[in-house]
């Protein structure tokens, strides 16, 4: 009887080599998979996503990194978006320029409150009451394109 050259030792040996490699490479991807998923969720835990809020008559939102003002609602957008300077559990600030020095947005996320204040005279030009909203509240407009 002829054998055949998967009867071997060498055979063998090969088959059982190109086994075991796929074996090792399928545990190094799963491994990986794990570790990116991981990593991936830790990023992600401390983000709170976009938080809407109705402060009296105006509308901010706010998220990791910006403050938002001014929305409009026929482009279904905001018209200010300011850089945050500062964020944690009790305050979120962020600092904006005008033509009278620079100002501050504080919202207070322990009592419910937003505080625009002037830091170049060093007073508070208004402080109001928000309460929080889903994006669905936010206001469409009343006007419609022509064309």
């Amino acid at each position: 009887m002829k054998k055949e050259k998967n009867d071997t030792w060498l055979g063998f040996f090969k088959k059982t080599l190109k086994v075991t490699g796929f074996i090792i490479v399928a545990l190094i991807l799963v491994v990986v998979a794990i570790i990116g998923w991981v990593i991936y969720n830790e990023r992600n835990a401390e983000r709170i996503g976009t938080i809407y809020l109705k402060c009296e008559n105006n509308l901010l939102a706010f998220d990791d990194r910006k403050i938002y003002s001014n929305w409009d609602g026929l482009e279904k957008n905001w018209e200010v978006s300011l850089d945050i300077t500062e964020k944690n559990k009790r305050i979120v600030e962020a600092k904006f320029k005008f033509d009278g020095g620079e100002g501050l947005y504080t919202i207070d996320r322990i009592n419910g409150t937003i505080e625009l204040k002037n830091l170049t005279k060093n007073e508070i030009l208004t402080k109001k009451n928000c309460i929080k909203i889903k994006k669905s509240d936010l206001p469409e407009s009343k006007e419609t394109p022509k064309f």
